[in-house]
């Protein structure tokens, strides 16, 4: 379908991912989304969703944030049908932070499942259960199109919380059952692990893996471990694993004391199967290298630390940056920087391991057989065992200070001081007063 100059509409773009062309969707939206001036806001839903359809939830973002998050000279408050579509263009994304701020007050039921999803990416099953519980007890949603989302999310939820199993597996045989091609497929990958022991976690977690539903594959492996009494691959999925509420959970179910927790897992990158004699791998603590907190070290952790899920842009800047949202424009450039950093300081180090990008995905590789000793608290809001915590609050306790204060303790440049401190806010360690030169802080 040829447009020339003309711009087309929601629908004729939606006509070209359903012709089977997404390619020719996608450069329509890349050419509608630079567009000066903009299109009509009321067709920037309709074009969201287009994007989403057309598996590019990067153009989905960049075309509501304008709405989303106006310049000041423009203020307004978005919709919730534009609310919507951009917390399910940020979930494609794989963040999920600030998804639940927009979509705290919402109330329509589309916004109602985006918030719920976003809350089980965080690993909060009990207010993704609550909330999915009050939708799927009002008519018009029970019967409606969202139903069958709702019930797999509901079932995603209690299999998180480890309880009333035998409900999650009810509300997938329904949905797979009466759901949409796209939604019972999710089910049915569900249905079959829930009901084939470890032998078919394992496999669902491949399925997952393969359709890039990270969170799913590791709440199989989750499942697995706990089903198998695997004291060794639940430590795994514990420390590696970034989430308080997974970690709680997983505690709670293998009966694990506080002193007995994982403060750290070993990571193999690069063993050679079958090597004879077998190579022994390098150790190598990437505490030599970076220091605590920094934006390198995030990088590197965000995508060291997490065995499960290789990163993209979008999701190394939520854990390189926290409390930081999303720019489509400038996010990507500072991901870029701090990965740079950390390749540098690395490579400064003669580390055995380097990042790499492929596919829009960063990976550790491995420059030689290689242990890596990382700690398991490193992505973890909370104090942590930060050393430049540690040193405000000696030098200032409760008391009030300036980032100039701070940097000599912080051993950070100015920026980089502001950075930290912004961070310690944002994750509840620190609290701020004030704005502009009279900007304080104290530690909590």
């Amino acid at each position: 379908m040829a447009f020339g100059r003309r711009v087309p509409t929601p629908a004729q773009v939606r006509s070209l991912i359903e012709a089977g062309d997404p390619g020719g969707a996608r450069a329509q939206l890349r050419r509608i989304a630079r567009l000066r001036p903009k299109r009509p806001r009321e067709e920037l839903v309709g074009y969201a969703w287009a994007a989403l359809g057309c598996e590019s939830p990067d153009l989905a973002v960049r075309l509501l944030y304008p709405v989303i998050h106006p310049s000041r000279p423009e203020p307004c408050v978005a919709e919730e049908p534009e609310l919507e579509a951009y917390a399910a263009a940020l979930g494609a994304l794989g963040l999920s932070q600030e998804g639940l701020g927009l979509l705290a007050a919402a109330r329509s039921p589309g916004c109602g499942i985006q918030l719920a999803a976003a809350q089980l990416r965080r690993w909060d099953p009990e207010a993704a259960i609550e909330r999915l519980e009050r939708l799927l007890a009002d008519p018009d949603v029970a019967s409606g199109e969202l139903a069958g989302e709702a019930r797999v999310l509901l079932a995603v939820a209690l299999l998180q919380r480890g309880a009333d199993l035998s409900r999650a597996a009810q509300l997938l045989r329904e949905v797979t059952a009466r759901g949409g091609a796209r939604i019972s497929g999710r089910a049915r990958h569900w249905l079959a692990a829930v009901s084939g022991g470890p032998a078919g976690l394992r496999a669902a977690r491949r399925d997952f893996e393969t359709l890039g539903c990270w969170e799913d594959a590791r709440l199989c492996e989750l499942l697995e471990a706990v089903q198998s009494r695997d004291e060794a691959q639940a430590r795994r999925v514990f420390a590696g694993s970034p989430f308080v509420g997974l970690r709680r959970g997983l505690a709670g179910a293998m009966a694990w004391s506080p002193d007995q927790l994982p403060r750290s897992f070993v990571l193999r990158v690069g063993e050679a199967e079958g090597a004879q004699p077998p190579l022994e791998p390098e150790a190598f603590d990437p505490g030599r290298v970076f220091d605590w907190g920094s934006v390198p070290f995030r990088a590197f952790y965000a995508i060291a630390g997490d065995p499960f899920h290789a990163p993209t842009v979008a999701l190394l800047h939520e854990r390189a940056f926290p409390g930081e949202r999303h720019h489509p424009l400038s996010s990507p450039h500072r991901v870029r920087q701090a990965v740079s950093r950390a390749r540098e300081l690395l490579e400064r180090a003669g580390a055995p391991v380097r990042l790499v990008c492929r596919a829009g995905r960063y990976r550790l590789e491995a420059i030689r057989p290689v242990a890596l000793v990382l700690r398991a608290d490193a992505l973890l809001p909370g104090p942590g065992s930060d050393p430049r915590e540690a040193r405000l609050r000696e030098a200032f306790g409760q008391g009030i200070f300036s980032a100039a204060q701070a940097e000599p303790l912080l051993g950070l440049r100015r920026w980089s001081s502001v950075s930290w401190l912004r961070r310690a806010v944002a994750e509840g360690r620190a609290e701020r007063t004030g704005m502009g030169p009279a900007t304080r802080y104290r530690i909590r």
